[in-house]
């Protein structure tokens, strides 16, 4: 396949019918471009017959962050966007934020992502606008731009990155998108909505916990300041997981020890979006 402007990389598990969705979104975007599926050792292998779409099936199933790693490794394009197989894009949402990162003079340290719709069964948010940030604090106090599924950003840039950690099963994008900051790499944001983001599915409290007990072996010498934010964002993370899981005594206590390092009014540690 000749190369192309912007390579899409769409991991999948199973997924069959979500992911030609997911697909078909980007196809019908206008833009010179190609999707690489990666079957992250689906059970039953992934088919999908469309143009411009090639299917990487792993031998083994390395979680999101290495299928990502993989299909970034595969892809032929000088541009790299991201999109999760259960969520699709926005109708002619590609074009203006590949023409907004292109118009950039120096792409390798900024991450482009997008506002996003956060969809639940039943019902849907309202846009949400992620702010952008250079600042580390930020991006210790949590992941809040959606970057599976609106991250866009050159070659040069994810190469700079390091790519995402195949140890981690979970917070991946967090770890990610932290590394990215201490590093000097900043997040820029296209205002208009690019992705609606499926919502629901929760970590066991299980791999929550050894991703965040991962993330903090890695940020050992993290500032005392970041690292209280740190672990206030992992304490929510793993609220959330015990909760899910019908924990509710532990899923309170996380809760209680988030907000003791890091006092607020919202549930996350900044108010991160603006909604229209």
């Amino acid at each position: 396949m000749a190369a192309r402007e912007i390579s899409v990389i769409v991991p999948t598990f199973g997924r069959a019918e979500a992911v030609v969705r997911a697909v078909d979104s980007v196809l019908a975007q206008d833009a010179d471009l190609e999707v690489v599926v990666v079957d992250d050792a689906s059970p039953a292998p992934i088919v999908i017959d469309r143009e411009r779409t090639r299917v990487l099936r792993l031998d083994r199933n390395a979680g999101a962050a290495g299928a990502r790693n993989a299909g970034v490794a595969a892809a032929t394009s000088e541009w790299i966007a991201l999109l999760d197989s259960d969520d699709v894009w926005e109708p002619r949402s590609l074009a203006p934020r590949l023409a907004q990162a292109r118009a950039k003079k120096d792409v390798s340290h900024t991450i482009w992502c997008a506002a996003f719709i956060s969809v639940w069964p039943g019902r849907q948010s309202p846009v949400r606008i992620p702010r952008a940030s250079d600042d580390i604090a930020d991006f210790a106090s949590g992941c809040w731009t959606c970057p599976g599924s609106t991250a866009l950003m050159n070659r040069v840039a994810w190469d700079r990155s390091g790519g995402q950690d195949e140890a981690l099963r979970r917070l991946e994008d967090y770890d990610w998108l932290l590394r990215w900051s201490q590093s000097g790499g900043q997040i820029e944001v296209h205002e208009g909505a690019a992705a609606r983001v499926t919502r629901g599915a929760r970590g066991a409290p299980t791999e929550t916990l050894a991703a965040a007990e991962h993330i903090r072996r890695k940020q050992a010498a993290l500032a005392a300041p970041l690292k209280k934010r740190m672990e206030s964002y992992l304490s929510l993370e793993l609220a959330v997981a015990h909760l899910g899981a019908g924990d509710m005594a532990q899923g309170v206590a996380e809760l209680m020890r988030s907000w003791m390092l890091h006092p607020r009014l919202q549930p996350s540690l900044e108010p991160f979006w603006r909604t229209e």
